[in-house]
């Protein structure tokens, strides 16, 4: 049998297996004390949270950040995880100027990640492919909006959620995405459970 964690996999992986074989579809469990409860108004800054490797869509990261700065769109860009690719993407931020408007926090406990989904306005996500999109479904029930480049795997975790998640499929519709949150444009996600059932 193969495990997969989406059911989109099972399509992609039929061809390259043997025609008995038996799939598994079992998603990979939220951990429930990395999810923000916390009411805040104040929300501010976009986050790109994850293992920084070269899957993780730097490049594409790089040129949004520089788009922000080019339509002066001014909030704090702060950068969770470590990696591989840490080096090349400060060299490369450095090399545009924009090394000033990014803030590299390092691997956060999950004491520490729950305080910034509590904070975090924006998750942004540039991963060509997503395979199940945790950090997305983590984010987005914690009431932060998501701008996620478009994959089969991020629009599974919006039809499954259907949640605050934006798709984009360029850096510009991705920016005009976080201009439209910040510009209160597009609505918070209200929690259900949060509201009060009206009297018949």
């Amino acid at each position: 049998s193969i495990r997969v964690v989406s059911d989109f996999q099972i399509e992609e992986l039929k061809p390259h297996v043997q025609s008995n074989a038996t799939f598994v579809c079992a998603p990979i469990p939220l951990d429930l004390e990395k999810i923000s409860t916390k009411e805040n108004s104040l929300r501010d800054g976009i986050g790109l949270i994850g293992r920084l490797h070269k899957e993780r869509g730097l490049d594409f990261f790089i040129s949004i950040v520089e788009e922000l700065n080019f339509r002066q769109i001014c909030t704090p860009v702060l950068i969770v995880g470590n990696g591989p690719e840490r080096k090349s993407l400060v060299r490369k931020l450095r090399k545009l100027g924009l090394l000033g408007n990014v803030s590299f926090l390092g691997e956060l406990g999950n004491s520490e990640l729950k305080e910034l989904y509590g904070n975090l306005r924006v998750l942004l996500t540039c991963a060509l492919s997503e395979g199940y999109g945790l950090t997305i479904r983590e984010a987005a029930l914690s009431g932060i909006q998501v701008v996620a480049r478009k994959s089969k795997g991020s629009a599974s975790a919006k039809q499954n959620y259907d949640l605050d998640i934006h798709l984009y499929d360029s850096i510009s519709h991705a920016v005009d995405l976080i201009d439209d949150v910040f510009k209160g444009e597009v609505k918070q996600f209200v929690d259900p459970r949060k509201v009060p059932l009206q009297e018949k």
